[in-house]
């Protein structure tokens, strides 16, 4: 399910990864209070879960994107053409937050509405020649090291 930004990303103020690395330094194992003695596994899931897209977040805020951005865009580029429905139901999000998304990207001219071809009522998005720079730079961070 996507996560709820009290903000979004700034790519202005995105930290490097050596700046990453100095603020969020690796437990040591030796220390006894640096690891939980209660091994509960759905708190660890949510600490990994919480982790990786911070960690994400930092290597996607030069391409101007967030990790749920970014999720969005994979989606929507999976497909020529994909529905807002079908985009909340591959997310696992709310049909509003998919609205939002949308409406961000299309101000952004990142996506194009397209009448959905069997449905008036409806309709598919799709990404934009604009979206491609974008996309380049996200690509290329997320083969690369923190």
């Amino acid at each position: 399910m996507m996560r709820h930004r009290s903000s979004p990303v700034n790519p202005s103020a995105a930290v490097s990864a050596e700046d990453y690395r100095q603020t969020h330094p690796k437990p040591d194992a030796a220390d006894p209070a640096a690891v939980p003695t209660d091994e509960n596994v759905l708190f660890a899931l949510w600490s990994v879960g919480r982790a990786a897209a911070e960690l994400l977040d930092v290597m996607l805020a030069p391409a101007g994107l967030d990790a749920d951005e970014f999720a969005m865009y994979s989606l929507v580029l999976a497909r020529d053409q994909v529905t807002p429905t079908e985009l909340a139901r591959w997310a696992s999000a709310p049909a509003t937050t998919v609205s939002s998304y949308v409406k961000r990207f299309e101000k952004r001219g990142h996506v194009d509405r397209v009448p959905h071809p069997t449905d008036r009522r409806s309709y598919s998005i799709r990404l934009t020649d604009a979206r491609t720079a974008v996309g380049a730079v996200a690509a290329q961070r997320s083969t690369s090291e923190p």
